[in-house]
């Protein structure tokens, strides 16, 4: 999703993953994940913040019917990468291999989610092109 996101062309994406405030229970990720994802669109960095009671800002916003910044303080962590994940990623789609039914171009020999071009069985037993090949073709 990220590589679709970012409208990568490359064959590999590489996603540096950091150290984030975590809850301290086992029922808000999804409060935490909501709050993440309001300070990556802000342009803040997650890493740095401690939110201040996110739960309680979510049901706030839900109650007004509006969405606003989630009340956080700036923390001074390590902004050292925990670990860093490399993916190649295919397709049109820029997915990567989830283990489905794959084709290979038979031109430019990228691979292709088979859910993702039409291609019948009958081509599959045959030389296969993907549309950016048949196009300049």
């Amino acid at each position: 999703m990220i590589a679709r996101y970012m409208h990568s062309e490359g064959r590999n994406i590489v996603v540096a993953v950091r150290d984030v405030k975590r809850q301290t229970n086992s029922y808000d990720c999804g409060v935490f994940a909501l709050a993440f994802a309001y300070s990556l669109a802000a342009g803040q960095d997650p890493s740095q913040l401690t939110y201040i009671n996110p739960r309680a800002h979510v049901e706030e916003c839900l109650v007004s019917g509006t969405v606003s910044p989630f009340p956080s303080r700036v923390t001074h962590r390590s902004r050292d990468v925990i670990h860093s994940l490399n993916e190649e990623v295919y397709c049109f789609c820029r997915g990567i291999d989830n283990n489905t039914l794959m084709v290979m171009c038979d031109s430019c020999e990228q691979w292709f989610h088979k859910a993702c071009v039409s291609v019948t069985k009958t081509e599959l037993q045959g030389k296969w092109q993907c549309k950016e090949c048949v196009k300049s073709a």
